[in-house]
């Protein structure tokens, strides 16, 4: 065992000592900031549940007000509308003010959507809720009690009246609340549409949470809530950042790169000084014999340091190095002479390059390019950047629906395919291959075949394959957006007003949407829109769009229009079967109208 490995392996030995104490005490770090993470996750869950309990009481002061009303108790006695003040719902900025009667029938009820400042209709399902369940226990009672009509989430209170009544309010979980709540609890939250707990966590007298830790800089605390309707449960997701976990891991990483550094330093200073007193001489003619064994390089020499034994067989084998160059040289010349007559011949235009300059061209390259810098500055036309990685460059271009577009020295501009065959490690042949005027007819082709005349979008057909495509190969979001009332436009404006809206629609909606992201009208006024982007991003999308619809004022000569839109979307998994997707949101939108229109739904 020489000297060199020696020494390695006690410095080895001792780095592996050292590694694993240092090891040992960062884990400690980590997994205190992990204690510190499971304390500020406890106290989230408890300040969101305080924010509800303040709407809670809120809902409790409205209900028992309201329970002494003078007017509302001569309702239930005399059951006359026409004495009641209305419009409660959006004064107390509630989604639900209800009044029941004694045998638990609705005498007056409001809902109200608190976002869009519109009434809506009420759920038969609402019904069911009052006459299945003892309504005496939720009388008085300060703990949170949620429910879920028609999609909707709700917090709810009751009041009883004098013995001879009920009233009941409620304020649904929607974005509004939501936005509101996050930014009380600076902390995004959202709904989940279903979770299965794996290490449940209980705040006594408050929630049920688990904490799912998606990766180093973001943690999901989910929270279980109980559903007084439907018997089951929902969930509340709150993002929170991992700031000061990432930043004990990030100092970890310093230490660990800190210790590193100092211990090559260490052993860099002790290599230096053995290496100059015993082993540089030596090693000196071991590296450069392995050298030349390993690369068959032989244009390396040895040094020649002092006048002893080692330096007069260094000199001899500095001889023999030359000797076997000089007819290694002329072999090589040989090949190189044969290879080039070979690509001469070749009918089509090649070149070999290492992937970043050409070494060597056949007759038909220099032909068309005149030099290899006449194909080199092609490459701008490519992608704007001179001298470029060529075998990316071919790799991109290596299909006939991908051609790469040259132009020639008399400006005359080409299409060509690229075909790469490796023959040696860094070394590679490309074969070019002129697909001008296929290229041109194809374009064509599929320009006039995908299109949709009126919009100048994809149609049917081609958004409808690209989504299928997509689905074999990524997840991606899926909206079906519908112009609301748009019979009533043609009906009342006539079909060429309502083809303008189409189009310019189109056109809004492509300027919005992200350079990666597809759209294509499905027939009518429905529209299919493939979102390049992660689920948690999709609705948020879907309501920019649904915004820019409803703030664009369309105008056509003296007629000035506003619109809106409904979108139903999901997200679509890869592999998964289009038709369902698509069946999915397609349900959605008809949710979305169903529940009012000028919204988004997701499932």
């Amino acid at each position: 065992m020489t000297i060199n490995k020696k020494i390695f392996l006690l410095f080895s030995a001792l780095f592996i000592v050292l590694l694993s104490l240092i090891y040992f005490i960062l884990k400690d770090r980590e997994s205190s900031a992990l204690e510190f993470e499971n304390q500020v996750v406890k106290n989230k869950v408890n300040n969101l549940h305080n924010i509800l309990m303040n709407k809670k009481k809120l809902l409790d002061n409205i209900t028992y007000e309201y329970s002494t009303n003078e007017a509302i108790i001569k309702l239930i006695n005399e059951k006359n509308k026409k004495d009641l003040f209305y419009d409660f719902s959006s004064k107390l900025d509630v989604s639900y003010f209800l009044i029941l009667d004694n045998n638990k029938e609705i005498i007056y009820s409001e809902a109200y959507d608190v976002s869009s400042k519109e009434y809506v209709d009420i759920s038969d399902s609402i019904n069911d809720f009052f006459i299945q369940s003892n309504l005496s226990k939720y009388i008085n009672n300060e703990e949170l009690k949620f429910m879920t009509f028609d999609y909707e989430r709700l917090i709810f209170s009751l009041e009883r009246i004098d013995e001879i009544g009920y009233v009941f309010t409620a304020r649904t979980l929607d974005s509004a609340f939501l936005s509101e709540s996050s930014s009380m609890l600076d902390s995004y939250i959202s709904f989940l549409p279903s979770y299965s707990f794996k290490n449940k966590k209980v705040l006594k007298g408050k929630f049920n949470y688990d904490i799912s830790r998606a990766d180093s800089k973001t943690i999901y605390i989910n929270i279980e809530i109980n559903d007084e309707l439907l018997k089951n449960k929902f969930f509340l997701s709150i993002k929170l950042n991992r700031e000061f976990f990432t930043e004990i891991i990030q100092s970890n990483k310093n230490l660990l790169k800190l210790f590193f550094i100092s211990f090559l330093i260490f052993n860099l200073v002790i290599y230096v000084f053995i290496s100059k007193i015993f082993t540089k001489r030596i090693g000196l003619i071991s590296n450069t014999v392995k050298s030349v064994s390993k690369k068959k390089d032989l244009v390396q020499n040895i040094d020649l340091i002092y006048d002893d034994e080692i330096t007069y067989l260094s000199s001899k084998m500095n001889e023999m190095f030359k000797i076997i160059r000089e007819a290694q040289n002329e072999h090589i010349k040989k090949e190189r002479d044969f290879l080039q007559s070979v690509l001469d011949s070749q009918q089509h235009i090649i070149f070999i390059t290492d992937g970043t300059e050409i070494q060597s061209a056949n007759k038909k390259f220099l032909d068309l390019f005149k030099t290899n810098n006449g194909f080199m500055n092609n490459i701008a036309v490519l992608d704007d950047t001179t001298k470029a990685n060529l075998l990316k460059i071919a790799k991109k271009h290596s299909s006939i629906d991908k051609p790469a577009r040259l132009k020639l020295h008399n400006n005359e501009d080409k299409y060509f395919v690229f075909d790469i065959s490796r023959v040696e490690i860094r070394k590679y042949i490309i074969c070019m291959n002129d697909v001008s005027k296929y290229n041109e007819r194809i374009t064509h082709l599929q320009n006039k075949a995908s299109t949709d005349e009126l919009t100048n979008c994809y149609n049917k057909a081609t958004i409808t394959e690209y989504c299928r495509y997509w689905i074999e190969m990524k997840d991606f979001g899926l909206i079906i957006l519908d112009i609301d009332k748009f019979k009533n436009i043609n009906d009342t404006y006539g079909h060429f007003i309502g083809d303008c809206i189409l189009r310019d629609l189109a056109k809004l909606v492509s300027n919005g949407l992200h350079k990666d992201d597809l759209i294509g009208r499905f027939g009518g006024e429905e529209f299919i829109i493939a979102i390049n982007a992660n689920k948690n991003d999709l609705e948020a999308i879907a309501n920019r769009i649904r915004i820019l619809i409803e703030d664009n004022l369309f105008k056509y000569e003296d007629l000035e229009l506003k619109i809106t839109a409904s979108l139903g979307c999901t997200y679509c998994r890869g592999g998964s079967e289009f038709e369902e997707l698509f069946k999915v949101a397609d349900d959605a939108l008809y949710v979305a109208k169903k529940t009012g229109r000028n919204r988004v739904v997701y499932k």
